[in-house]
């Protein structure tokens, strides 16, 4: 927020709310134009909380890796998304977020920790938070929150995973048009979606029911 009237500094009921780790297609960063890991903190004082000389840190051992500079207000049960992408200026750290797993650190300006989040491995657009904001438990979601309410009954214990269809041809130059099946584990519960012009399919795209007659590639 741009005033910083009224705000304090104490970090109770501050948290890491949920984190983007590996940002595919979910909030795009309009600073740099691309979709960059994020985190969102959550104030859940009843009063505004100002982060200015907070730190972020992805290593235990450095826990000043990256600094609030400035009034950054939070409003009282209010967010703050921050990009981790590496570019160090603004709202944006001076690390990424590891899709692989690893812990993010939040201090306040004398270095005590606030809050700590750790997490395994991450998969694309699905975000991993806190069921309600703040809670104590945590779901992933595969519709990402950035700074919106979290709501538990859109959460997922665990992160839906597609499996890859196996192709009855292997990719290649052929000549003449080839009818191409695509398969699923057998009880899959999978809706397969396909596109001939190379662009990636989403749920808009053709859905498969059966042989693929392909004439060029």
């Amino acid at each position: 927020m741009a005033t910083s009237a009224g705000a304090n500094t104490n970090a109770e009921g501050l948290v890491i709310n949920e984190i983007l780790a590996s940002n595919a297609s979910q909030q795009l960063d309009t600073d740099f134009y691309n979709f960059s890991d994020w985190i969102e903190l959550y104030n859940g004082t009843n009063s505004p909380l100002d982060l200015n000389g907070y730190y972020l840190s992805d290593d235990v051992a450095n826990p000043t890796k990256w600094q609030f500079k400035g009034s950054v207000v939070i409003e009282a049960h209010d967010y703050l998304l921050v990009w981790a992408d590496g570019e160090d200026t603004g709202l944006h750290t001076n690390f990424g977020l590891k899709h692989e797993g690893e812990t993010l650190f939040l201090y306040d300006t004398e270095q005590n920790l606030v809050d700590a989040l750790e997490f395994t491995e991450q998969v694309p657009d699905v975000s991993y938070g806190r069921a309600t904001d703040g809670a104590a438990t945590y779901v992933y979601y595969s519709s990402p929150t950035p700074a919106q309410t979290n709501n538990n009954s859109l959460g997922l214990a665990a992160p839906i995973t597609a499996f890859e269809p196996q192709f009855s041809q292997n990719g290649g130059f052929y000549n003449g048009s080839q009818q191409i099946s695509l398969t699923l584990p057998p009880d899959t519960p999978a809706t397969i979606y396909y596109s001939l012009d190379g662009s990636i399919p989403d749920e808009s795209a053709e859905i498969y029911s059966g042989p693929i007659t392909v004439n060029q590639t």
